[in-house]
C-alpha cells in the first residue's frame, strides 16, 4: 500500500459512481442458487476503472511456503492499495490441482468484488453463509466495511479543520456519528462531499495566489 492515497481514493469515488451491478451469470447447482462469476464483475467496473486512471491486478503469490491471492488496486500516479489473501486448500484432496483452482478463482471473485464495492443484481449467496449484513439489529441495513471506511478516514484527515466541521455535520444530517456506522447506500455521496470540499479548498487557494 503507497504512502500517499488521495489521488486513488479521488479517482475511485468517481468510478464508483459509475460501476454497473454484476449480472449473476453463474449457477451453483448446490445449493440451486446463482452467483455473478469474475468476469461479470469484470465486466462491471472495467470500463469505469479505465476512465479514471485505475487497473485492477490478481497475482498469485508465494510467501514463505503459503500460496495467497493478491488483489492490487493502482492509480495512474503510482498510488495502490493491496489486499491478500491466503489460498487453503487440503493437500491430500483427491482432486487437489482442481480444487486449488477453484480456490483461487474464488478468492480472486471475491477480493475483486470487496476492494472496489461491486453491488450484485440481488444478493450474493453462492458462499452459502446466513449473515450478511452487520449494522442496526432493528433495520437490519448494511454498513460500510473497513476498507471503505479507509477511504472516507483519508479523505478526511485531507480536509483543513473549517472543511472537517462541514463533514461532521454532513455526517450527522445522514444519521449517524462515526464513520463505522455509515450505511453503505451513503457511501458514494459522503465519499463524493469530502472529495469536493477538497477540491473546493484547492480552487481557493490557487484564486488566493493569483490575488497576490
Amino acid at each position: 500500500m503507497s504512502e500517499n492515497r488521495n489521488e486513488l481514493y479521488a479517482a475511485l469515488s468517481k468510478a464508483q459512481g459509475e460501476f454497473l451491478s454484476a449480472a449473476k451469470d453463474s449457477d451453483n447447482p448446490f445449493f440451486k442458487s446463482k452467483y455473478a462469476s469474475h468476469s461479470s464483475i469484470v465486466q462491471a467496473c472495467q470500463h469505469a476503472l479505465t476512465k479514471n486512471g485505475l487497473c485492477i491486478m490478481q497475482p498469485i503469490d508465494n510467501i514463505e511456503g503459503k500460496e495467497y491471492v493478491t488483489t492490487i488496486l493502482a492509480h495512474s500516479s503510482g498510488q495502490h492499495i493491496t489486499s491478500r489473501v491466503e489460498v487453503i486448500v487440503d493437500p491430500k484432496s483427491k482432486n487437489y490441482t482442481q480444487a486449488r483452482g477453484a480456490c483461487q478463482t474464488y478468492l480472486r471473485r471475491y477480493a475483486l468484488q470487496s476492494i472496489l464495492n461491486i453491488s450484485f443484481a440481488s444478493d450474493d449467496d453462492d458462499g452459502n453463509s446466513q449473515g450478511a449484513y452487520r449494522g442496526s439489529p432493528k433495520l437490519n441495513e448494511p454498513i460500510i466495511d473497513s476498507g471503505q471506511k479507509d477511504v472516507l478516514v483519508d479523505l478526511y484527515k485531507l480536509l483543513e479543520k473549517k472543511d472537517q466541521a462541514v463533514a461532521t455535520k454532513t455526517l450527522k444530517e445522514l444519521g449517524v456519528m462515526m464513520f463505522d456506522e455509515l450505511p453503505v447506500k451513503h457511501f458514494h455521496t459522503y465519499a463524493n462531499v469530502l472529495n469536493q470540499l477538497k477540491v473546493n479548498e484547492q480552487a481557493s487557494f490557487i484564486e488566493d495566489v493569483d490575488n497576490v
